[in-house]
């Protein structure tokens, strides 16, 4: 995408509030390392890896839709040849480079300009050649995932420095490894490919994402969830319906334009004939929740479900005491408020989509242990593994301590995205509205963020809802 692109892309957000979609480039990074005993003109720019050129640093960055090297900083005191970055003062060595022979040289160099710090016998102009050093390789060379179980045998790197394997179809990227996770909510994405600093798109794969990396964008690239997947069945044109591929329900697509209250909402779906079928239900919460999709105005994919109203609850049958009853609302922002009614209350009429086929709801199961001295749960429905203790911090804060957490002997940790965090919500209890062991009655943050409003979870009773950016919330890390 070029400069005018991107310009014009923000005007249309701001002005019909329409939003872009901009190039996710994470399948095309060249997993080629750079041959430092090669000429600068053949090498291989790989997407995040630093080279020296000229003195200065350079980084393998897109520009537009290829990779180039571009200048990441000026060096004062010399480039380091084994990383590609900038050498400090304290690095540089007792001679200055001016260009000649530096007290630092040594050996016999014969390009144009001895740097401090080299040592062997270069016999090119190229500034990257190091002599006898080996390269200093990719997280994909050699290669990881060639014999890797489950795997394609694709590798990719990514911004960290990390690497991702192509899995085989029915498998996903997990702990890195390929394998099968559950379809089940907390496993599923929440839809969105999008990152943010703050309320800014911002480029996912950007060497400048800082603090901001780790949202719930960057990961479902990397295979740590299954995308969603519907496909609409036209058996009854008049009467079409929607079929999770991943859940194994089906929906309702053409819904009424009426509102009902709970009890006419329950009758209305129990008496459905539709679509060739008449064992229509309403949804459970978590079944709603399935089909949010957080990377849109609506917050719904309207390829599948169509005319569905902006700023309106829908019912679900989920509830905690005789009579009380959660809605959920399609809206702008996250689209995941989610709120107590009740049944004999007449005057509150939402909205209805009913579903068929069995619930993909599984019992609650947490096991607990302790590796070097830390405390993890495991989920045994989803199959994740969560940090027992818990901090409070804002948005970017909290991106950066899952990210460097080292935690139970592991440092692959991250903020989980709002899924998964709804999947530890028992919308059967409150104080807390959890089965994971010692939960408090708190709000604890997600990954999941679109235009600043990042969703959370309040876990005294269940609501989801959002908070600006910058604002604080509990947080615990997922792996």
């Amino acid at each position: 995408m070029n400069k005018l692109h991107f310009i014009f892309c923000l005007a249309l957000i701001c002005t019909i509030f329409v939003s872009c979609d901009f190039p996710d480039y994470t399948d095309e990074i060249n997993a080629a390392y750079f041959n430092a005993g090669g000429s600068a003109g053949n090498a291989e720019c790989t997407y995040g890896k630093y080279r020296c050129s000229n003195g200065n640093s350079q980084f393998c960055a897109y520009s537009g839709n290829d990779l180039s090297w571009q200048l990441s900083e000026a060096c004062s005191y010399g480039c380091d040849s084994s990383t590609g970055k900038c050498k400090s003062a304290s690095d540089s060595g007792s001679g200055s480079n001016s260009g000649g022979n530096n007290s630092g040289d040594s050996g016999n160099n014969s390009n144009p300009g001895n740097d401090s710090g080299d040592s062997g016998n270069n016999q090119n102009n190229d500034p990257t050649d190091t002599g006898t050093e080996e390269p200093t390789p990719s997280a994909c060379h050699p290669n990881p995932c060639e014999n890797l179980a489950n795997s394609t045998g694709t590798c990719t790197t990514t911004h960290d420095g990390g690497y991702i394997c192509g899995c085989n179809d029915g498998y996903n990227w997990r702990r890195k490894e390929c394998v099968i996770i559950p379809k089940v909510l907390g496993n599923i994405c929440t839809g969105q490919t999008k990152c943010y600093k703050g309320s800014d798109i911002i480029n996912c794969n950007s060497s400048t994402i800082g603090d901001f990396y780790g949202q719930d964008a960057h990961y479902a690239v990397q295979g740590t969830c299954i995308p969603k997947k519907f496909k609409i069945n036209e058996s009854v044109p008049e009467e079409k319906t929607v079929i999770d591929e991943n859940l194994g329900i089906e929906w309702q697509q053409i819904i009424p334009t009426e509102g009902y209250n709970w009890d006419n909402a329950a009758k209305y779906c129990e008496e459905l004939n539709y679509g060739g079928h008449d064992d229509w239900r309403v949804p459970t919460i978590k079944e709603l929740f399935s089909i949010v999709d957080i990377s849109t105005n609506h917050a719904i994919d309207t390829t599948y479900f169509p005319d569905t109203p902006t700023g309106s609850y829908f019912w679900s049958s989920s509830n905690v005491s005789s009579g009380r009853h959660w809605a959920l609302i399609f809206s702008l922002s996250l689209a995941s408020d989610v709120s107590f009614m009740y049944n004999h209350m007449n005057d509150h009429k939402f909205n209805v989509r009913c579903v068929r086929e069995e619930s993909f709801f599984k019992e609650f199961s947490f096991t607990s242990s302790t590796i070097s001295g830390d405390e993890i749960i495991t989920d045994n429905e989803t199959g994740l593994i969560w940090q027992k203790t818990y901090e409070t911090k804002n948005f970017s804060e909290a991106l950066s301590y899952c990210e460097n957490l080292s935690y139970a002997g592991h440092n692959d940790w991250r903020l989980p995205n709002i899924n998964e965090l709804i999947s530890l919500i028992n919308y059967e209890e409150v104080s807390p509205a959890s089965d994971f062991p010692d939960m408090p009655n708190i709000i604890f943050g997600s990954s999941s963020i679109y235009y600043g409003n990042v969703g959370d979870v309040h876990f005294d009773k269940g609501e989801v809802d959002r908070k600006w950016w910058s604002y604080t919330n509990s947080v615990r890390c997922v792996r």
